[in-house]
């Protein structure tokens, strides 16, 4: 029984291309969920960078409660822990 190397061969490009378009499916996944998480964080802290603002003014009212819903490591600092 002979194999032919052309046979073997194809199994192997095939194989290889599924390991590529997989790889570039979760690259677009990864990069896709780095871009939401990045995208909330970064406005939570532009909120508080802007009420801290406001505070270092002079103007800002000091009775102003901010939000404090969150789990992440924001959510604290905001209750005044």
């Amino acid at each position: 029984m002979a194999l032919d190397q052309g046979d073997l061969l194809a199994g192997v490009r095939q194989m290889r291309l599924q390991a590529i378009l997989t790889s570039l499916v979760m690259i677009a996944l990864a990069a896709l969920v780095l871009a939401l998480l990045t995208r909330t964080l970064l406005r939570r802290l532009g909120l508080l960078k802007d009420a801290l603002q406001n505070i270092a003014s002079g103007e800002g009212d000091l009775t102003q409660r901010l939000d404090q819903t969150g789990h992440d490591e924001l959510a604290p600092g905001k209750a005044g822990n």
